[in-house]
């Protein structure tokens, strides 16, 4: 594998971990609560109510063209705070992840091409000693 692939693999891991917890919490905090069964309501009530999750015929005799229904409430303000700091946060850790890993490029590369010097300074000196007696 090349240089820096493991480091990769482990950044890309952490992120991703992270975006998985945060679509978890935010389906646990932000799906609002469901209130019913709302029982044997005509088509006519049902275009009437608002946030309607689903409806489901009512069963039995007596019940032909009646429904039951389920309403979601809507999302509360916590909700909408934990996805703007899921957000934020989400965009701060990919940047400093990437960051990190491309400045320890940055820095491995900038050793290499310093040790490189040194050593073509050190024998540029060792030969000038040499030509210089």
């Amino acid at each position: 594998m090349p240089e820096g692939s493991i480091r990769a693999m482990i950044a890309l891991i952490l992120i991703m971990v992270f975006i998985i917890f945060g679509i978890y919490l935010f389906r646990v905090v932000g799906t609002g609560n469901y209130a019913g069964p709302i029982q044997n309501l005509t088509a006519a009530e049902i275009g009437e109510l608002k946030n309607v999750a689903y409806i489901i015929p009512s069963s039995g005799e007596g019940y032909k063209g009646k429904y039951d229904v389920w309403l979601q409430a809507d999302l509360n303000a916590d909700a909408i705070r934990l996805a703007t700091q899921l957000a934020t946060t989400v965009g701060t850790l990919v940047v400093a992840v990437v960051g990190f890993y491309f400045g320890s490029t940055v820095v491995a590369t900038g050793v290499a091409q310093g040790q490189g010097r040194v050593v073509a300074t050190a024998t540029a000196t060792a030969q000038l000693i040499k030509a210089c007696p």
